[in-house]
């Protein structure tokens, strides 16, 4: 997808920007959707619980399984999970691609690029990819 295809799904990624095919990709790929109302937020930070989403998907678009067999996720903030991350997170939790801290997931915080390598790294190694 050129830069002059890009067809602007999301109304806060200018079409022009050096990110808006990758973004406008990973959508079609149904890798995200972005926050709703057409938006993207492209320069907010990234949370545990969607980065697991993302995860998740990547996953279930490179190995072609959409059903998961999970066990409900043991953090004693798991109230905090939103409804849509939920499974997400359970299946993170369940592979060890995802790990919490002293017994807490916090869905809600920020992630670090460090967290999101390690993630990704983790993803790949369950997807015997090297």
């Amino acid at each position: 997808m050129k830069s002059s295809e890009v067809s602007g799904i999301f109304t806060d990624v200018p079409k022009e920007s050096w990110f808006a095919q990758v973004v406008e990709t990973a959508s079609s790929l149904g890798l995200v959707n972005g926050i709703g109302n057409g938006e993207f937020r492209p320069d907010t930070n990234i949370t545990r619980e969607q980065l697991a989403v993302i995860a998740m998907r990547l996953y279930s678009y490179n190995t072609g399984y959409a059903d998961f067999d999970v066990t409900e996720n043991t953090f004693t903030d798991s109230n905090d999970i939103s409804d849509w991350a939920q499974e997400a997170v359970d299946y993170m939790q369940s592979t060890g691609i995802m790990e919490g801290s002293g017994g807490r997931f916090y869905p809600k915080r920020s992630t670090t690029r460090q967290e999101a390598a390690v993630v990704l790294y983790r993803l790949l190694e369950y997807m015997d990819e090297f």
